[in-house]
């Protein structure tokens, strides 16, 4: 549809992608009236997804040439978990150590069936989490001060408690609950480990508790890891290039991107929550020490946040520049976020973007990267 209260689309280039944004070819633009709209076919062919963007042709003052106006993508979201999902290849069953840790594949957990390490790569931190840094719309001085309610029944400082592990064939599964100090409220986790020769599987369920209020809505549900050398970039697949939560992120397109790990951090005056890349169905970290690059794979699409610094830091700075990183690298991929809102000057998020406390199942795929 062409917006524009008195021009047609002359002045405009239109381009298609079906790679990624890895290259673009130009498109006729229809010859559209201002408020005219029409209908353009699909690129031929099966794409997982096609971007189509519309850029300056000549510089107009202080817009230069080759300026974005608009950009979208349409996203086959069956196409695009066939093209990461790994091929069956035969499992290799898990097995425990005399010191009870176990090994399943590449992947190495702990005594507690913490993920401790893949391959030669170290990892800390690892496993299902409830928490992330609170953003000024939730705040003690707005009118919906989730921050205060979420750290009253100590989510911000959860403890995971193991329930049980058992092997079951090529399987290992773990289940572990996350609880709360002082009260009721948990969550039940479990975890089930599959490997290969390349790589390990993990398909996570977390169920919080059935006591869980409903006007309460979890800061997120997902699992998150630290790793203890920090990777030179970030590469990829899914929305960007800013960052994007259930109710932000208007003008973000799919693609193939890399970035620094300080790229994507946001500076807000008061540290909070940001940076989140969403529906990231592919990650490599790389480019640190030797052996300290990953490979993630997430078929149905995660939320993704790499960080030079811990939600805890995050969580504890009042000004912006005074989150210091500790030398590692933290991830923390997200199944379900809630929404950001506007209650710092205005309403709490919409109720489409209110995060309940159900139950929430997700994959992921590790392998240590260039495998």
């Amino acid at each position: 549809m062409n917006r524009y209260a008195f021009s047609d689309l002359s002045h405009l280039r239109a381009e298609v992608s079906t790679d990624l944004q890895a290259s673009w070819q130009e498109i006729e633009p229809p010859a559209l009236a201002p408020g005219e709209s029409t209908e353009l076919a699909s690129p031929e062919g099966e794409h997982a997804a096609v971007t189509v963007r519309l850029t300056t042709r000549e510089a107009d003052g202080p817009v230069p040439a080759g300026h974005e106006i608009v950009a979208a993508s349409h996203v086959d979201a069956e196409r695009l978990a066939a093209s990461v999902t790994a091929a069956p290849a035969a499992a290799i069953a898990p097995q425990q150590a005399a010191d009870c840790t176990w090994q399943v594949g590449p992947a190495r957990l702990d005594d507690l069936g913490r993920l401790v390490g893949l391959g030669e790569l170290a990892l800390e931190h690892a496993g299902a989490d409830l928490y992330r840094a609170p953003v000024d719309n939730e705040r003690a001085r707005t009118r919906y001060p989730l921050e205060a309610r979420w750290k009253r029944i100590g989510l911000d400082v959860a403890r995971r408690r193991l329930v049980g592990i058992e092997a079951s064939g090529e399987r290992l599964v773990v289940r572990s609950r996350i609880g709360l100090d002082g009260n009721a409220l948990h969550a039940d986790v479990t975890e089930t480990w599959r490997a290969d020769a390349d790589g390990v599987e993990l398909a996570v369920t977390v169920t919080p508790s059935a006591l869980w209020p409903e006007d309460l809505p979890p800061p997120r549900i997902g699992w998150s890891f630290a790793l203890p050398a920090a990777p030179g970039e970030v590469e990829y697949e899914g929305f960007g290039p800013h960052e994007m939560y259930p109710d932000t992120g208007g003008g973000t397109t799919f693609a193939r991107r890399t970035a620094s790990v300080e790229e994507p951090q946001v500076p807000y005056v008061f540290p909070q929550e940001n940076g989140n890349r969403a529906g990231v169905v592919r990650a490599v970290l790389s480019g640190g020490e030797a052996g300290s690059g990953l490979e993630l794979t997430a078929p149905e699409g995660l939320g993704l946040a790499v960080r030079p610094w811990s939600t805890a830091e995050l969580d504890a700075r009042a000004h912006d520049g005074a989150a210091r990183p500790d030398g590692r690298t933290w991830v923390t991929l997200s199944a379900a976020p809630h929404g950001v809102g506007s209650a710092a000057c205005g309403p709490e998020p919409s109720p489409q973007h209110v995060l309940t406390a159900r139950e929430e199942s997700f994959r992921i795929r590790f392998a240590p990267a260039g495998r």
